[in-house]
């Protein structure tokens, strides 16, 4: 019995040890040291240290926010003249004579971020691993306006940087590509709507300087402004601050003094002037709406200096080679002249603004006065799209369907040569290669056919067997003896062709006919035709025997094989399935 009484007593004693242990520790954390500290600041000799919260009701909810634990005298006026973390908080609205924010009834998190629940700093600032809201300081706390005002409406008193970020938004052209909600409505681009919600400030700012860092496959380019801190900090702010879901609807805020954009009227009259605007997508308020070529098409003003982004063909040519109706047609829908395009559809282009780009276009008359000979002509007007060294990638092929060729695979070369001043002149329906006819002569046309091939040649190296040519396949017809299975042929049947198709096809081409079955993407930068892409499909030189000799002999150059393996029969009725899908 007195052993009983002697563990509890010393049970008793070592939990006694415990709480005095424990008040003691709780005595020292850094949120006891900073009320001690605020206490003796504001001669205060009777104070409780204790977890001071606020419950921010928002929308039937609470948030639970502890910062005034440290932060003691971030509402009270007179404590001004404190050290952080004491001191009070700056004015949100400076110059206001009130200010209408409340800050003992909002707390700190609701602008700051950060963990408000927490009681100790690293904690409290959310900086550790997963946390999705780390603190915001500065300028950055402008992107939590949103919260509560419409941060995309106008200017906001209070938020010099948000509100730039916002100019820059629509200065830079960014919503050309992408959409926010009640601003822009790109659709190249990730929907930037509830950016700030899903990503951070350092993830934006990464996001924006290297396009790729984040999304490996991002077409976006790389801006000349990218470097420039001034551009970017704003920016980042503004697109931090893009949330779908708000604490409370819209509030009504002081407005700021509007910043000026570039001036843009819009033209009642084309001119080459507006279409210049409407291309380098300049504005004339601050509600995007038109235009913003620029971030996707490079051109050539009278610099000769190349200006835009290399996401779409260069432009500087394009005014005179190609016809005025396709421009237009191009414009409003280039899905029109090829089905798989990702540029955008224009609808909101007036006739006068699209015409004022035609015009634009068409005026841009960059001659280069050394490309007199084939090396020169290829650099100047071939190496943006197939590359300086001919391998089909330059700058711009990247989002191009089909890619462009590789011309630097001989046998493909030495097989079609004879068809390249043809092509170069009158260009490729269906593809971004354009016709060149009115913008170089044929001599030139011929010197930069010579180029291209002398140029395989030469890579080949001295004594390289260079007698590669092109084998003859003519197209056989009903009633001629089938090579394979020596009957004779006889009407083609689309059924069978389907089921051809299906059987040997689909691999490369896909079931649905448009280049992009399974296989497609390990074949290197040729990938397979599109065969629905009527523009090409149903060009005139297109024949049924240039089908059968790419069918049976493959495509030199290319990952199309040969089939001859196939009777005569299958590959008539193939050719007819084939003809079936663009009509």
């Amino acid at each position: 019995m007195i052993k009983d009484y002697k563990l509890l007593a010393v049970a008793s004693l070592l939990a006694l040890v415990a709480v005095i242990l424990a008040i003691g520790k709780a005595s020292q954390t850094e949120f006891a040291k900073h009320q001690r500290a605020y206490a003796t600041l504001c001669e205060v000799d009777n104070y409780e240290v204790e977890i001071k919260q606020i419950n921010v009701n928002v929308g039937g909810k609470s948030l639970i926010d502890r910062c005034a634990t440290c932060h003691v005298g971030f509402a009270n006026p007179d404590a001004v003249d404190f050290k952080q973390p004491l001191t009070t908080h700056s004015p949100i609205v400076p110059g206001a004579d009130t200010d209408p924010h409340d800050l003992a009834a909002m707390g700190c998190v609701v602008c700051h971020d950060g963990n408000g629940r927490a009681i100790t700093m690293e904690d409290a600032h959310g900086h550790f691993h997963m946390w999705p809201a780390p603190l915001l300081t500065g300028g950055a706390v402008q992107a939590n306006c949103i919260r509560c005002h419409d941060t995309n409406a106008e200017p906001l008193a209070g938020a010099p940087q948000l509100n730039l970020g916002r100019q820059f938004y629509i200065e830079k052209v960014c919503w050309a590509c992408h959409t926010i909600e009640g601003v822009s409505s790109g659709k190249i681009g990730p929907d930037l709507s509830d950016a700030g919600a899903r990503f951070s400030m350092d993830y934006l700012r990464e996001s924006i300087v290297h396009p790729e860092a984040n999304i490996a496959s991002s077409r976006m380019p790389k801006f000349d402004w990218v470097d420039d801190d001034a551009v970017v900090t704003p920016l980042t702010i503004y697109l931090k601050s893009q949330r779908k879901t708000r604490l409370r609807e819209y509030a009504q805020a002081p407005v700021g003094t509007p910043t000026p954009v570039l001036a843009f009227d819009d033209p009642t009259t084309p001119s080459a002037a507006a279409g210049r605007k409407v291309f380098h997508g300049v504005q004339g308020s601050d509600h995007p709406r038109h235009g913003g070529c620029v971030n996707c098409h490079t051109v050539r003003e009278a610099d000769g200096l190349l200006k835009g982004g290399h996401v779409g063909p260069e432009l500087t040519y394009v005014g005179r080679a190609r016809p005025e109706d396709y421009i237009r047609d191009h414009i409003r829908n280039s899905r029109d002249h090829a089905p798989d395009s990702v540029m955008p559809i224009f609808y909101d282009l007036t006739d006068t603004e699209v015409d004022s780009l035609l015009l634009y276009l068409k005026a841009l008359d960059y001659v280069d006065a050394g490309a007199t000979e084939g090396s020169r002509i290829f650099t100047t007007y071939c190496a943006s799209c197939h590359g300086l060294d001919m391998k089909g990638r330059g700058d711009n092929y990247r989002l191009l369907d089909p890619y462009p060729r590789n011309l630097a695979r001989r046998q493909f070369v030495e097989s079609y040569k004879d068809r390249f001043p043809g092509t170069i002149a009158k260009g490729v329906e269906g593809t971004a290669m354009p016709p060149w006819e009115k913008v170089l002569s044929k001599e030139q046309i011929q010197d930069v056919t010579d180029f291209i091939v002398q140029r395989n040649r030469m890579s080949d190296g001295e004594g390289a067997d260079r007698s590669f040519v092109r084998l003859d396949a003519p197209l056989p017809k009903a009633g001629d003896m089938d090579r394979v299975t020596e009957k004779e042929v006889v009407a083609v049947d689309v059924t069978r062709g389907k089921t051809a198709f299906m059987g040997h096809c689909t691999g490369c081409h896909g079931k649905l006919a448009n280049g992009k079955g399974p296989n497609a993407y390990t074949l290197g930068n040729v990938y397979p035709r599109n065969l629905i892409n009527d523009q090409f499909m149903e060009r005139a030189d297109l024949t049924d025997d240039r089908l059968y000799t790419s069918i049976i002999l493959g495509v030199p150059g290319t990952p199309m094989p040969s089939h001859s393996h196939l009777s005569d029969q299958t590959l008539l009725d193939l050719i007819a399935y084939i003809r079936t899908l663009t009509k």
